[in-house]
């Protein structure tokens, strides 16, 4: 390098130079017995800078890689956690509502969600078990309650042959 693109003075606590848009690293070596006198040894450290420079950018892609992968695989966990409850509530707004024609509920696993599931699915086959049930002794009843009340009238009427 020309003398004359040096600078004509370095401080002593000067780090840096720029000659020709190439920036250099400063080193000051005391000699001995200089009386003040140092080595300054300027060192092209561009290609480390921008290396480091790329290591940190590729430490922030692969940080927002991980970070997003990570923020997918919470969703997922949380969908796959979450969506059995939601079936299950689901299934019960329906029959709290008085609708007993669900489909039973899939028991995918032996977990305490799977324990709810069939036992929602017990619940409900006995709930329409017993409307079933409640059903047909009504509709007993009103037969029955239908031939007494003809039986009742006909006695009213002067038939007399009528047995309850």
């Amino acid at each position: 390098m020309p003398k004359k693109d040096l600078p004509q003075t370095i401080g002593k606590n000067q780090s840096r130079i720029r000659v020709h848009f190439v920036q250099y690293d400063l080193s000051h070596v005391p000699l001995p017995g200089g009386a003040g006198y140092s080595l300054i040894i300027g060192s092209n450290n561009n290609v480390v800078r921008i290396i480091l420079i790329l290591l940190f950018l590729i430490c922030i892609a692969l940080t927002a890689i991980m970070y997003a992968n990570a923020v997918r695989r919470a969703r997922e966990f949380a969908d796959e956690l979450a969506a059995p409850i939601m079936r299950v509530a689901d299934h019960a707004d329906r029959v709290a509502h008085g609708k007993l024609d669900v489909e039973p509920l899939p028991v995918e696993a032996e977990d305490e969600i799977g324990r709810l599931s069939s036992s929602f699915n017990v619940m409900v086959a006995n709930l329409r078990e017993m409307v079933d049930k409640d059903k047909s002794q009504r509709k007993y009843l009103e037969t029955e309650v239908e031939q007494l009340t003809e039986k009742i009238a006909a006695a009213a009427d002067g038939d007399f042959s009528v047995r309850f």
